[in-house]
């Protein structure tokens, strides 16, 4: 399913009527500038998300871009879970309306990982935060190892018994 609508997504990306920019990309030797569509600006965390010119997502700062890679945890989208699961979602599907794109491309955000490694992070912050996320994949068991692995070393009580308590659910 994901495949299909990232090949849906190419295709859209394709379209001449789309305002590219170009930013330098992170971690690239010798700078590369790399092109990328702004979706949305995120007033917590300040932060732009947007896409890459090969379909995936990104986050832009004033001086460059890093690109979304599952291979890596992804610490720089962090910042996205100091919104509400609700609000993000209702930005970037603004944002890719006004884009003119696709509103289903908001399933390819890698809202998964992104709590994932915040829960991973040790950080008694960001597990806080994703655990306020949790709640808005309760139908899926994708937490379910980094749930049990704070109810035993979270940081504070209150966050091991918040795991405790959504671990039930």
């Amino acid at each position: 399913m994901k495949t299909e609508l990232q090949e849906q997504l190419l295709g859209e990306l394709g379209r001449p009527d789309l305002t590219w920019k170009i930013k330098t990309l992170h971690g690239s030797e010798g700078g590369e500038d790399y092109r990328w569509l702004p979706i949305v600006d995120l007033p917590f965390g300040k932060i732009s998300l947007g896409l890459s010119c090969t379909g995936q997502w990104a986050r832009a700062t004033d001086s460059y871009i890093k690109i979304f890679d599952e291979r890596e945890p992804c610490v720089f989208f962090l910042p996205v879970l100091e919104g509400s699961p609700e609000v993000v979602c209702c930005l970037i599907v603004d944002g890719l309306k006004i884009c003119g794109l696709s509103e289903t491309f908001v399933g390819l955000f890698p809202f998964e990982d992104i709590v994932a490694t915040a829960l991973k992070s040790q950080s008694e912050y960001w597990i806080g935060l994703a655990l306020k996320w949790v709640s808005f994949f309760l139908s899926s068991n994708i937490f379910n190892a980094e749930l049990r692995s704070i109810i035993d070393t979270g940081p504070a009580q209150s966050i091991r018994h918040k795991a405790k308590s959504l671990l039930k659910r």
